[in-house]
């Protein structure tokens, strides 16, 4: 047997097993939420030591320009945070993941475990 077939019969039987349900989902009570996995600490950890070449390739500006544009459009796209609510992204996140989305094929599911967001605080930054 060939690994696609391999692979059609398991997905067929993942799909006819109905045992895999839990209790809760059978009562239509929900658990926690579970954070997705997220790449922490992106922007501080791997951006920044990003060497000048890189950062124009994968943002298409290079450090000065982005600086500039940051500066010119910061107050537009930030927020202040409301009261009990959740932090608010900062701009720097914004722009930078915008100007990646814009820049390459990524999905923002894809682009949004980049940058640690959720899927749509991601859209809502980018928009």
């Amino acid at each position: 047997m060939d690994i696609n077939a391999n692979a059609a019969r398991l997905f067929c039987e993942l799909l006819l097993d109905d045992s895999s349900s839990s209790s809760s989902e059978d009562e239509g009570v929900r658990g926690p939420l579970e954070k997705r996995p997220r790449v922490e600490q992106y922007i501080d950890d791997v951006v920044a030591r990003y060497t000048e070449v890189e950062f124009q390739q994968n943002f298409r500006l290079n450090r000065g320009t982005f600086n500039v544009v940051l500066e010119i459009i910061k107050n537009k796209i930030s927020s202040k945070t409301v009261e009990n609510g959740r932090p608010t992204v900062p701009p720097k996140t914004q722009l930078l993941m915008a100007l990646w989305y814009l820049g390459t094929p990524d999905s923002y599911r894809s682009v949004c475990g980049r940058f640690d967001l959720g899927k749509a605080t991601g859209l809502r930054a980018t928009r």
